[in-house]
């Protein structure tokens, strides 16, 4: 049987999918006695690029999940595959995504594989075709059995029978092209306006997890699990896993908050920043859900997912990662007797930009 491979092996030995037209031999990762010409290689040579708000909402999920484990962001290539899952999606923290050979920023920066690449971690020779369009393919590729663990039962039951091993799998060695939907275009493609959400969609985002704690914006109160939004709330989750307890604060509680980051080495200049710029990027509550729905900020105004990332880096960049808050008594986060200073600085802002497009 062939031994376990990284993706680099199966995505390093396919051509680029930004690569042009060409006759080059590619040989197949899997079955190396497989050779075809370039232009046989089918669903391989076009653009999976990703909007920029598609492959930053799988980034948070991926690095910054609420209460599951960090996965690499891009890809670890010299891992094995992760599961292919049956729908072909780039948001979700199960979505694989690779660094985009087109070299772009922002949209199209990064991709999700092809459907070569994902047949190929799965077993499939480059010579076998899917029908269908790219989302019926995809489904085809993820709810398969890999080849290659099926040819291991099979070695198996044969060995049991006492049946003579075959040695080299029966695989096709030339491409029927014929009546196959070939995904191929040999060009980028043009992002335009990125896709939309649900109407009255649920949001919810922290800068970042510390301290075994979670500072959250949301339009939706986490405790209750509210199916529906409402206003813009504030609330900390104390512990990682899903169903750890949430703590609600009022609107204006970062006037409470501020004496108290005053008093830390660096709450002067936080509280400058934030207070000189940033809240004039905060829109009012409507606004806010909007921005959310359409994923783009406008006028001025920053889409939520992007001010809580804002709150996020300013706060990485002046706070050190050690500082720690004592409360002695002035109990702002419960149970606890000290946090990250960093958290502090959180609530302060969080809470800030809820109070602002709740008025």
């Amino acid at each position: 049987l062939m031994s376990w491979k990284a993706l680099k092996d199966i995505k390093g030995n396919l051509p680029s999918p930004a690569r042009k037209k060409s006759s080059k031999k590619v040989f197949d990762p899997n079955y190396p006695w497989i050779s075809i010409s370039s232009n046989k290689l089918a669903d391989h040579f076009y653009d999976t690029g990703l909007f920029e708000c598609e492959w930053k909402q799988s980034r948070f999920l991926k690095i910054n999940h609420p209460y599951m484990g960090k996965l690499s962001f891009p890809e670890n290539e010299n891992k094995p595959s992760r599961t292919i899952t049956a729908t072909k999606i780039g948001t979700s923290r199960e979505a694989i995504i690779y660094k985009s050979e087109f070299r772009r920023k922002g949209d199209g920066e990064f991709r999700t594989p092809t459907i070569r690449e994902a047949a190929c971690m799965m077993g499939f020779p480059i010579t076998h075709q899917f029908l269908g369009g790219e989302t019926t393919k995809w489904r085809l590729v993820g709810n398969a059995v890999c080849p290659t663990v099926s040819r291991a039962f099979a070695r198996q039951m044969r060995k049991e029978l006492e049946l003579y091993e075959i040695k080299k799998p029966i695989v096709c060695l030339d491409p029927d092209l014929r009546n196959v939907n070939n995904l191929n275009v040999y060009s980028s493609k043009k992002f335009e306006a990125p896709p939309r959400r649900n109407k009255e969609s649920r949001f919810r985002r922290h800068p970042f997890k510390d301290g075994n704690i979670t500072v959250t914006l949301s339009n939706y109160d986490i405790g209750k699990n509210e199916k529906k939004i409402s206003k813009w709330k504030t609330s900390v989750q104390y512990g990682n896993g899903k169903g750890f307890p949430t703590f609600n604060f009022p609107d204006g509680f970062y006037t409470k908050v501020e004496p108290l980051i005053i008093e830390t080495k660096h709450g002067a200049r936080f509280l400058e920043i934030i207070n000189n710029g940033f809240t004039e990027e905060v829109g009012q509550r409507i606004a806010l859900q909007e921005m959310y729905e359409i994923q783009q900020s406008l006028d001025g105004l920053l889409e939520p997912t992007e001010l809580v990332a804002k709150v996020g880096q300013l706060i990485e960049q002046i706070v050190n990662s050690q500082e720690r808050f004592v409360q002695n008594g002035r109990i702002i986060f419960k149970n606890k007797q000290a946090v990250p200073v960093k958290q502090l600085f959180a609530l302060y802002v969080i809470n800030k930009i809820a109070s602002i497009a709740n008025k």
